[in-house]
């Protein structure tokens, strides 16, 4: 064996939509065929699998007929030259038995060599078993060859030359369900396959799956067999790409893994195939292997440059020396566990609940960027599988806590898991850049080991190690390279140019990205993937919490609170984010049972993230002295009105601060903590606050501490301006009753102004304004036998609700920064109002501590009014202003200008009727609000017992929705406790109980199927109710007429 051909997934198919059909097929032959220049003087030609889709007769036929033979024969092969392996598809799934899925699921748990065995013989047992197709081909097609070995059921093994070959069948045991990592061959199968070509100087394996999707005893038992029988080649391939690694892992030589790729044409995946040519005949430690592409324009197969230079790459395996993998593999896991434990969310847990990167990690999506995709118009990604397989070079982007650490330590993870279990094909090197130094390119190899440095086991492999950092099959890592001096950076890009052979990841944050990409593109000119670390989805946030808790109810819960922390305190969405307020959500809550207010939320974040970085000594600022400092910077930038200081700026703030605290701490002693931590941060010799709840917090402390007099406050800052300092305030002092006064006589203020300016005079209660304006709606009008239809439709499903909000509302990705605070716009008239209102909720809702329960009930009940308020004037100004536009809109855009004159009247009607019904929503919209700012579970109590107390219907349907927006109520016994009794009543009803039964998720499927079979009933109720009417109606009608005729 000299010169190989080596192909693989082919999925020859008889059915057209499955698979590679008869037209592909003949398709790819041709292209192959006129390939000759690059295939002539090939001595063999390797199949490492799924020659089929579905593992027939007819398809193995197919195969043989349309592809096999004709290249054979053009490369004047012969079928002993010719060397074929089952994969997965070319299993008969019509032959695997319910009883037998299960076993192997067991022995994927519980792994047994000896009932793997057993296993293997009953498959066999059968009538007509999985294999029976393959074995009938093979049969058939060595028959009378003289390069035969051995033809069994689960391995076939052959000579060619002075080679031995063993091709064992990794795919008999894959069900299609969770197969990564839970394969067998069996311990039988190998070592009478490698025993049957033990005499053989040159012995290689050919098998369709990489040795990584193999259970962990599997792959170890074949590592081990590898070792002993000094096996110098792996074939395989079932990943669709091509990976060529030598393997460092034995102990006396390098093992060559060889992976094919796809030979398909049917898909959208690139296909293509590789050509091996060993320097020397029958030796395959040294050679140039070829890969080529089929080029889908040109219709013909060329080299394949993604690759490698020139599509062609030459190989040399040398001894391994000094390198003893057992201790490697052994360290490799202890390492493990010190990565999966090292979270900032673990500080100050104890062990027992500390959590695992690996439980938690969930990837957020990570975009590829370029010129070449921009002109395409559309984004692609990449998945954390495809970063952490490719053989790509990166440079991975992403802003302040957007998950970079977080993806390269979870990728380099991945990689000590497969050396912990022996799997060398890509050995990770790791430099944390941030806060270091990097040495001269001469030293870097010597810091990329420092991961392995202190391990138990060092001294046994560390040498060998060293001298592995710059082959091709060394990744290594360099995490947040922003964090380098200018001359690091250089010595890195003189480092990246002179070692070509290994796989590089480097991350950035957004500010150095292009120049760092202009370097790596003009400087080491090599090909880097630039992808930029996008936003978390809705679903990546409830996969997390799906790791942390068991309840799907409580997930949808505790997300749902999770969204409203993050969003209201402008926090950006990420892993980082997201664990960080799980962590701090299940510490003090006791597993997410009581209510947390936002500003207890971002006060544990700060202090975690500054003790864990600050904290080092005794002689320097303590935490609440850096607290106190921030503060006083957070009140130069408001008094200022500037929210970026310059260095000199904060220099003189820390002096100051320094002296009135009586210390004598360098300037750097207190802005090195604060930097590393991330509170504040520089960019352009300027300081400013990463994040604005960091500015609030730290502003609303130092305000509290002031205790200063609220009208001159307002004054001077603006508290609608500063509403989140104001709130925080109130949650810091937790029973601050002159705070809530204030506030209160604020919104009270600015009603009056509201009203005068949107010139409405004569305002009624809600419920009188609401009657007035939609006494009957587009309900009214329903037939009872429509109503079961209208209402049977199928509710979306959850992931199709966050997909649509992701489409609509896309999570923020970037923190709101302090500099969000200095964009500000004077308020006027209902949006004035509304402001207030809305402060004057979130300060109650935060004095969760005020003792004096009928201060608490007075402003609750104020509270309650303003947004009843809120209700009457939004329907007084729909119908006074709003109405005619809209109807005039509804003409405009409809076919009303073309109905007959005496149809316009009917058609009016029915716009009205469908604007009533809009009107009845704004009770729900109301509640809405009431929902962000005031309502939590510490008011369940007073919001029943204002209920009790009410005799107004609409303001007893208002509480009752307030309550069904709080966890662990009864929603359906509350939405069932309402008595509608007016038209709009019923429609806000019926629609509160759609929305409830579609969106809320905190609800079980047969809590929403019993509220949508409640709104049936109302609606039924509706029409009967307006039948009564309009009967009494025509009744009152008739008897003055009556009266009328008597007199």
């Amino acid at each position: 064996m000299k010169k190989i051909i080596h192909v693989s997934d082919i999925h020859a198919s008889v059915n057209p939509l499955k698979g590679q059909s008869r037209l592909f097929l003949e398709k790819l032959k041709d292209a192959f065929l006129a390939d000759m220049p690059s295939l002539e003087n090939a001595d063999s030609l390797i199949f490492s699998g799924d020659l089929t889709y579905s593992g027939k007769q007819e398809e193995f036929e197919l195969c043989k007929k349309e592809l096999i033979e004709p290249i054979r024969d053009a490369l004047n092969l012969e079928n002993k030259d010719v060397l074929l392996v089952p994969g997965n598809h070319d299993t008969d799934w019509a032959g695997f038995s319910f009883s037998t899925k299960k076993a192997i699921k067991s022995l994927r748990k519980d792994h047994d060599s000896g009932e793997i065995g057993e296993l293997q013989d009953e498959l066999l047992s059968g009538e007509k078993h999985p294999y029976a197709s393959w074995l009938g081909f093979i049969g058939q097609f060595y028959s009378g060859s003289v390069n035969v070995v051995e033809i069994k059921e689960f391995y076939q093994t052959y000579k060619h030359g002075n080679v031995g070959i063993a091709c064992l069948n990794t795919g008999w045991s894959a069900i299609g369900e969770d197969d990564r990592e839970n394969l067998f061959i069996g311990e039988r199968q190998i070592d009478a396959a490698l025993k049957s070509i033990t005499g053989f100087k040159e012995k290689i394996i050919i098998m369709h799956h990489p040795l990584e999707w193999l259970h962990p005893e599997e792959r170890k038992l074949l590592s081990a067999k590898i070792t002993n029988f000094k096996v110098s080649t792996v074939f395989y391939g079932h990943m669709h790409e091509f990976n060529i690694l030598r393997e460092s892992s034995f102990s006396e030589d390098f093992v060559m893994k060889m992976q094919a790729g796809r030979f398909d044409l049917s898909g959208k995946e690139k296909s293509g195939y590789s050509i091996v040519s060993a320097t020397h005949t029958d030796n395959l430690k040294s050679g140039r292997i070829l890969f080529r592409r089929y080029d889908e324009e040109k219709k013909e197969f060329a080299p394949w440059v993604d690759r490698c230079p020139k599509g062609q790459m030459d190989y040399e395996a040398a001894p391994a020396g000094g390198f003893n993998r057992e201790a490697f593999a052994e360290d490799c896991h202890k390492a493990l566990d010190r990565f999966d434990y090292d979270l900032m969310c673990n500080t100050g847990v104890a062990e027992a609940e500390r959590k695992r990167l690996s439980d938690i990690f969930v990837c957020p999506a990570i975009r590829i960027e370029g010129y070449e995709i921009e002109e395409e118009g559309e984004e692609k990604y990449i998945g954390f599988e495809e970063l952490t397989r490719s053989r790509d070079n990166f440079l991975l982007v992403g802003g302040e806590n957007s998950g970079k650490s977080t993806i390269l330590k979870s990728l380099l993870m991945d990689k000590l898991k497969s050396q912990a279990q022996t799997q060398l094909d890509e050995i990770a090197f790791y430099f944390d850049c941030k806060g270091k130094r990097l040495p001269s390119r001469n030293r870097i190899k010597a810091v990329l080991t420092e991961i392995y440095d202190s391990l138990p086991n060092s001294k046994l492999y560390l040498d060998a190690l060293g001298n592995r950092v710059t082959t091709e099959n060394a990744l290594l890592i360099f995490d947040g390279v922003e964090g380098l001096s200018q001359n690091c950076i250089d010595e890195l890009i003189s480092f990246l140019k002179e070692h070509k052979s290994p796989r590089f990841i480097i991350s950035c944050k957004h500010a150095t990205a292009h120049e760092i990409a202009t370097k790596l593109r003009t400087e080491v000119c090599r090909k880097f993937v630039e992808v930029n670390i996008g936003g978390m989805k809705r679903s990546h946030l409830k996969g997390l919490i799906g790791k942390w808790l068991s309840s799907s109810i409580q997930q949808n819960s505790v997300a749902r609170e999770i969204l409203k922390a993050v969003d209201n305190a402008g926090m950006p969405n990420n892993l980082f984010v997201y664990s960080m307020l799980l962590s701090i959500y299940e510490r003090k809550q006791g597993h997410f049972s009581t209510y947390l207010h936002e500003a207890d939320l971002v006060e544990n974040f700060i202090e975690v993230i500054m003790h864990k970085h600050c904290i080092t000594r005794e002689r320097a600022p303590q935490y609440k002295d850096l607290l106190r400092l921030l503060g006083s910077i957070a009140h130069e930038m408001a008094c200022r009105n500037t929210f970026a200081l310059k260095a000199s700026e904060v220099d003189a703030l820390i002096v100051k601060f320094n002296s009135d605290i009586a210390q004598d701490f360098q300037i750097n002693a207190y802005l090195n903590p604060i930097l590393a931590s991330g509170v504040i941060e520089i960019t352009d010799g300027r300081y400013r606050f990463s994040q604005a709840c960091f500015f609030d917090y730290v502003y609303a402390r130092y305000l509290t501490n002031k205790k200063p007099s609220y009208p001159e406050l307002h004054a001077a800052i603006n508290f609608l301006r500063f509403n989140k300092v104001i709130e925080y305030m109130s949650a810091i002092s937790k029973e601050d009753t002159d705070l809530l006064a204030f506030c209160q006589e604020l919104t009270a203020k600015a009603w009056e102004i509201c009203v005068a300016s949107e010139k409405i005079s004569d305002l009624k209660p809600a419920a009188q304004e609401l009657q007035e304006a939609a006494q009957s709606d587009i309900l009214d009008e329903m037939k009872e036998e429509s109503i079961d239809k209208a209402l049977d439709h199928e509710p979306p499903k959850e992931h199709e609700i966050d997909e649509r909000m992701d489409s609509a509302k896309p999570l923020r990705e970037c923190p709101q920064n302090g500099e969000s605070r200095a964009t500000w716009d004077d308020l006027h008239g209902a949006t004035l109002f509304q402001s207030s209102l809305s402060l004057y909720a979130r300060v109650f809702r935060a004095a969760e501590h005020v003792t004096d329960r009928s201060i608490a009930d007075e402003h609750f009940s104020n509270a309650l009014d303003f947004y009843q308020k809120t209700i009457a004037l939004n329907t007084r100004k729909f119908q006074e202003k709003l109405r005619p536009i809209v109807i005039e809109k509804l003409m405009k855009h409809s076919k009303y200008e073309a109905l007959p004159q005496e149809h316009r009247k009917k058609a009016t009607e029915r716009f009205d009727a469908f604007l009533n019904f809009l009107i009845a929503a704004f009770p729900n919209f109301a509640v809405s609000m009431m929902a962000a700012d005031l309502v939590n579970s510490r008011q369940i109590s007073r919001l029943r017992e204002k209920r009790a107390e009410t005799t107004d219907n609409l303001e007893k349907i208002i509480i009752t929705y307030a309550l069904c927006e709080v966890d662990g109520v009864d929603t359906l016994s509350e939405i069932k406790s309402l008595a509608p009794g007016k038209s709009y009543e019923y429609s806000s009803v019926i629609m509160k109980i759609i929305e409830l039964s579609h969106m809320d998720f905190t609800l079980t499927q047969e809590v929403r199927e019993e509220l949508m079979g409640h709104a049936k009933s109302l609606m039924k109720n509706k029409l009967a109710r307006k039948l009564v009417n309009d009967l009494s109606e025509i009744s009152t009608k008739i008897s003055g007429e009556l009266l009328g005729l008597e007199s």
